[in-house]
């Protein structure tokens, strides 16, 4: 698997009214794929996203082996395949993905650079007060069918809801002129797993049951796919 690596971030050149810079940088690779993304970040290294972005693909390894084990072992049947301790029945370990949050906005069109001007001339109205500067970064880039993605990476729902209200302060008259994705409150790995265990609002345990079992060689590809392109 290729190392992630991203250059030093650079600052776009301005500066918010309460003295914050953004940076910016672009990674040579993300989770062992190249990457067509802009990376933003309140700290200069840009060391908020790349933590992140390790954190996401631990996760993802952790998800692999359980569907692999299920892959595997089809003859011992649902639960001892993941040694879940209710038998009858495959149960996911969520990880990390449990209690994790993006907000996103999406748009059917723009230049990323303006976004990340747009970004930066309003930090302080996206992480108020209440979020410290540290917490502010994401990504820039393509989401699926040609919509294009700001995603921001909150360390828990209270600060994802924050962010959400400033996103939409910030970007109203873009999002109006540009279009609008409108779920901005995601738990992360939402897109590979609600096929295996159903929508993410359903979510109350790390712990949960695999409703559709049938679909276990999908998930693993898709997993795959994320980790080694």
């Amino acid at each position: 698997m290729k190392e992630w690596k991203t250059k030093t971030g650079k600052s776009l050149g301005l500066v918010a009214d309460n003295n914050r810079r953004l940076y910016i940088g672009k990674p040579l690779y993300e989770l062992g794929r190249p990457k067509h993304y802009l990376y933003f970040d309140t700290r200069e290294d840009l060391s908020g996203i790349r933590e992140r972005e390790q954190s996401c693909r631990e996760c993802l390894l952790h998800l692999e082996g359980q569907t692999h084990k299920m892959l595997k072992n089809p003859e011992d049947g649902p639960g001892a395949r993941t040694g879940s301790s209710r038998g009858g029945e495959d149960f996911i370990d969520l990880g990390t993905a449990y209690g994790c949050w993006t907000v996103t906005a999406g748009f059917s069109s723009y230049f990323p650079r303006d976004v990340a001007r747009i970004l930066q001339e309003n930090i302080h109205r996206i992480s108020r007060k209440e979020i410290p500067d540290e917490s502010l970064f994401g990504k820039i880039g393509s989401g699926p069918e040609g919509m294009q993605l700001v995603v921001l990476y909150p360390r828990n729902l209270r600060e994802a809801v924050q962010m959400a209200r400033g996103m939409k302060r910030v970007f109203h008259d873009y999002l109006e002129r540009n279009g609008y994705y409108p779920r901005m409150i995601d738990n992360g790995c939402n897109d590979i797993l609600e096929a295996l265990i159903g929508p993410s609002d359903t979510w109350d345990n790390r712990e949960m049951p695999v409703i559709h079992p049938e679909r276990v060689e999908d998930v693993f590809i898709s997993i795959n796919s994320c980790l080694y392109g």
